[in-house]
């Protein structure tokens, strides 16, 4: 009974801080937008260099559907 106590615990917590961010990325797509410089973010988006464990991106910003 603990377990699934802190399994939704942890889903409802992860769930929280997806809508944050999709919020707030949302956020800042529509000021870059308002001052013209989203195409410029979305060169920055396809240059991002690899790093240890992080995949590289294969589609621009506007085409991430999830």
């Amino acid at each position: 009974m603990y377990y699934l106590t802190i399994i939704t615990l942890l889903h409802f917590v992860h769930t929280v801080y997806l809508v944050i961010l999709k919020f707030w990325i949302d956020g800042v797509v529509s000021f870059l937008d308002l001052h013209s410089r989203i195409d410029k973010f979305k060169q920055l988006w396809a240059l991002i260099h690899p790093y240890p464990d992080f995949a590289l991106f294969n589609k621009l910003y506007c085409e991430v559907t999830q």
